[in-house]
């Protein structure tokens, strides 16, 4: 069952699921990468 913008409400739930896991993975590869610089620049000061 369509609705009136013509986009079916699973398919909808579908690219949401997708456009937020989407931006889960793209925010943990930043924080993975601000996190290991965190790491570097510490473990140099502190060597």
């Amino acid at each position: 069952m369509a609705n009136a913008d013509g986009i079916d409400p699973r398919e909808r739930d579908q690219i949401a699921a997708t456009g937020d896991f989407y931006r889960r993975s793209t925010m943990g590869t930043y924080g993975a990468a601000i996190l290991t610089g965190g790491i570097a620049v510490l473990s140099y000061f502190y060597a």
